[in-house]
């Protein structure tokens, strides 16, 4: 076993170095994002299975885990970046010779240029949606927004917090996109909306936070210092999220027993921060290996997940109650792939490895036009198969590469419309 896992990764570093020389490595990109998350899943669990004690052995499943069984986990998942990698190869072998100078060897730069007209006017709508944030939750909560028994406020309307919700985002991405213009500005009136979006408890905050900091991240000059502190900055948003998490659970509600509890429960924060870590890169490769070993995977079952028609036609729902491994978890993508062998494990995954490459090769063309809005669109449907891939079931994940083809199926359509329709009436005229 120890000998084909050495072969599988030796394999899979000499086809990954190949294929960078082909495709322009681009930290987020469709392609380089989707190795880069299963890799570092990867590692992150063969440290915490071989070094990390206690286990939080969310369900029992990391102690119910066996050596020979978690080999096996690695073996599967280097096949499946090997395979993975190997399509991304083939469907590059199908570019024409200009389109991979003109889009794949292209030197993006590592941050996306926002071309912002009008900064001042940016900033002040910016200012508007935190103060008009602050007023929304006002009005919902009154004192509540201080203090108040209840979760949510008596008086909760759910327009005025979807609103409110809204607009927190506009103004952290109003903000954001400022931040190089206006830094001092720009980080008080972020620091009002997190104040804000605190004392409604929600983890909502954490979006808003995360927003905020990428984007102003994003139009920041690129340094050492400045790298190192947004990683710093999201090591912290991601404590803070293990803080949002417990403040449900607590007797009394609002901005003053928010604020006390963070200081009085520092060890309690921490732990969750760390389980956070385990919940997010981890528990879903033990996931998989519980899935693999309950054995109930079925070709019938995969059929019906790969089906792109809905759960009620294809019977989806006379299966989905089976394919988890409690009411809380579901199997996992990979595993319900990895269940039916070696064969069906590279095959799907070639395949998968073709379709995510297309969507990058078709990425950079959109970034490189300028068609940014699509761009990201793209990219945050494969973010989203990636995520739903680690700890949903097969449906769930690939319901989004479904997404992905149908949504940029339908922009080209449109484009070709659009320009068949401007050819005629040149013609006209």
């Amino acid at each position: 076993m120890i000998f084909q896992i050495v072969l599988l990764a030796i394999l899979f570093l000499l086809v990954f170095t190949f294929s960078q020389k082909l495709i322009k490595p681009l930290v987020y990109s469709p392609y380089y994002l989707y190795i880069t998350f299963n890799l570092i899943t990867l590692i992150v669990t063969i440290f915490y299975y071989y070094y990390y004690e206690p286990k939080i052995s969310l369900y029992l499943l990391d102690d119910k885990a066996t050596n020979k069984e978690f080999l096996e986990l690695i073996k599967y998942h280097l096949i499946h970046l090997n395979a993975f990698v190997f399509g991304g190869l083939v469907i590059h072998n199908f570019c024409p010779t200009a389109f991979r100078r003109k889009y794949l060897l292209h030197k993006f730069p590592i941050t996306i240029k926002l071309k912002i007209p009008n900064p001042d006017a940016v900033l002040k709508y910016g200012m508007i949606m935190a103060i008009s944030v602050l007023l929304l939750n006002v009005l919902i909560s009154g004192t509540g927004f201080f203090v108040r028994e209840e979760y949510l406020p008596k008086s909760d309307s759910r327009s005025l917090t979807l609103l409110a919700k809204l607009f927190s985002m506009a103004g952290a991405a109003l903000l954001g996109v400022v931040h190089n213009k206006f830094p001092k500005k720009t980080d008080l009136y972020f620091i009002l909306l997190v104040i804000v979006n605190l004392s409604t408890g929600s983890r909502f905050t954490f979006i808003v936070i995360l927003m905020y900091l990428v984007l102003a991240f994003n139009g920041n000059k690129k340094s050492f210092k400045n790298n190192t502190l947004f990683v710093i900055k999201i090591f912290v948003s991601l404590f803070f999220l293990a803080y949002l998490i417990q403040l449900r659970s607590l007797y009394t509600h609002g901005l003053f027993p928010y604020v006390g509890y963070f200081f009085q429960s520092f060890d309690k924060i921490w732990e969750y921060f760390v389980f956070n870590i385990y919940y997010l890169l981890i528990f879903g490769n033990f996931v998989t290996i519980d899935t693999v070993d309950r054995g109930l995977v079925t070709w019938e079952t995969i059929s019906v997940s790969l089906n792109p028609l809905p759960g009620s036609l294809v019977g989806w729902y006379d299966y989905a109650s089976k394919m988890r491994i409690n009411i809380y978890c579901p199997y996992s993508s990979h595993g319900e792939v990895f269940s039916m062998g070696v064969y069906f494990t590279t095959l799907f995954y070639f395949v998968v490895g073709t379709v995510i490459t297309y969507f990058d090769f078709s990425f950079r063309k959109l970034l490189y036009n300028g068609r940014l809005f699509m761009a990201m669109i793209l990219l945050l449907l494969v973010a989203l198969h990636l995520i739903y891939g680690f700890e949903y079931n097969l449906r769930s994940s690939v319901r989004y590469l479904y997404y992905a083809m149908f949504v940029l199926t339908l922009f080209y359509g449109i484009q070709l419309l659009w320009k068949s329709v401007r050819r005629k009436t040149i013609r006209t005229e």
